[in-house]
């Protein structure tokens, strides 16, 4: 019975092909944005949100040696360097912390490979928490292993753009690059120079990890191990390799990774433990550093529904207009229909099936068309569009489902009225109004 109702609906709509195409065309267009915006708003708020490169039962937490200031120009904070590299094993020992990680930037303008100089901006040195947080992608070679960092060796890991830029197709494994900083003398006031030759061990992939991890902490492109830092010593001694080595004096601040049940207590302790040892000289805040994560812009999405809205409405019309039109032109048909017998309830069926088999065809080609266009919009959509919500770019089967619902819905509205008034017209007046 359903498919013979519906091969009749077909042979209706195929009597004029251009008007039903035209009206599929039209609810397509307003089901695709329907799709791709409930889409969007369907995504979970805890699934787009929260860094990647930290388990999901821990946080970060920056340590900050600060003091409040207020004047004309607003508020702002003054930073007072404090912890030293025991405060931050003592940090460490802590329950619930997870590690500290640690990186020093090392100012150096040139690197210099087959006789070639290039300028460079630093050298950032890291800890082994640090590594370990980036999780890179090693393209060639391999990272620092734990000697790396008890020896402080003379290793490099450098970003594929890097390698590209210096070696070209070459493998850079192995290689040796000097790299020379230049900073003015305390004594003669003039520029000294201190150069170090490194060898490349690996290279990695540092595009995953820039746009998402906290500015203090991402990946550069020359990274070297940090040796275990010590709590005195200066930078710029001439007679040491101060320059290539890590010396913490004092820190202002750093970043611990914490487990998210015991952030509150790691804090009490924080601050217990350092006012203790410092005094007035301890001024302990927290904060959470900004991690710049993939999520949907909901607002955006909730402006784009709008449009969307519109689209769903001008369909509906056009799926009225069309069918007032259609029953209009069939009226005799349908007159004949109710002559031998067909009830006003069959007469309704009728016409909400054409309806809504306009609707439901629109509404498969919308879709299809919103699932090409599904995975540009994630990029439109995310807050980091540098990093767009994975799932943001394929069709999640609740948004399918909705938008197929929301479209035999619209069928069926926009069908009932030309359906009703084709089922109350007489079929007397209907044969007669055909004959005159």
């Amino acid at each position: 019975m359903l498919g013979e109702s519906i091969r009749f609906t077909a042979k209706v709509l195929l009597r004029k092909p251009v008007r039903s195409l035209l009206t599929i065309l039209q609810v397509s267009l307003g089901i695709a944005a329907v799709a791709l915006v409930l889409n969007a708003l369907m995504q979970p708020q805890e699934a787009a949100q929260g860094p990647a490169f930290i388990a999901a039962d821990e946080q970060l937490i920056q340590v900050e040696n600060a003091e409040e200031f207020q004047d004309p120009a607003g508020y702002g904070l003054i930073y007072h360097s404090l912890f030293t590299y025991e405060d931050l094993e003592a940090v460490r020992d802590i329950d619930g912390v997870v590690s500290i990680p640690l990186r020093e930037l090392t100012m150096r303008n040139t690197v210099e490979y087959s006789g070639m100089r290039y300028m460079i901006s630093n050298l950032t040195q890291v800890n082994k928490d640090l590594m370990d947080l980036f999780d890179l992608p090693v393209v060639a070679g391999t990272t620092f292993s734990d000697m790396d960092f008890e020896q402080q060796t003379s290793t490099l890991v450098i970003s594929e753009q890097a390698a590209t830029a210096l070696f070209g197709d070459k493998s850079p494994i192995g290689e040796k690059l000097t790299l020379t900083s230049s900073y003015a003398s305390a004594t003669s006031g003039s520029p000294d120079r201190y150069a170090r030759e490194f060898e490349v061990i690996g290279v990695v992939d540092i595009s995953s990890s820039a746009d998402t991890m906290p500015y203090h902490l991402r990946p550069e492109h020359f990274m070297a191990p940090m040796g275990e830092p010590t709590s005195s010593g200066t930078i710029g001694d001439s007679q040491s390799a101060s320059m290539t080595e890590i010396v913490l004096v004092e820190l202002s601040s750093f970043t611990v990774v914490v487990k998210k049940h015991a952030v509150d207590s790691v804090k009490q302790t924080i601050a217990r433990m350092f006012n203790e040892k410092y005094g007035a000289r301890a001024m302990i805040r927290f904060s959470e550093p900004y991690i710049p994560t993939p999520r949907v812009d909901r607002s955006f999405s909730m402006f784009l529904g709008g449009f969307a809205l519109v689209g769903l409405i001008v369909s509906a019309i056009g799926i009225l207009s069309i069918m007032m039109v259609s029953t209009v032109e069939r009226t005799r048909e349908i007159g004949l229909r109710r002559a031998i017998g067909a009830s006003r309830t069959a007469v309704i069926v009728e016409i909400l099936m054409e309806a809504c088999m306009l609707a439901v065809i629109g509404a498969c080609l919308g879709l299809i068309a919103a699932s090409v266009l599904a995975t540009p919009l994630s990029t439109l959509l995310s807050v980091n569009a540098a990093q767009p919500v994975e799932s943001l770019a394929h069709l999640s089967v609740g948004a399918i489902a909705a938008s197929l619902g929301l479209s035999i819905a619209v069928g069926v509205i926009a069908g009932l009225f030309p359906a009703v008034q084709a089922s109350v017209q007489s079929p007397v007046d209907a044969l007669r109004e055909m004959t005159l």
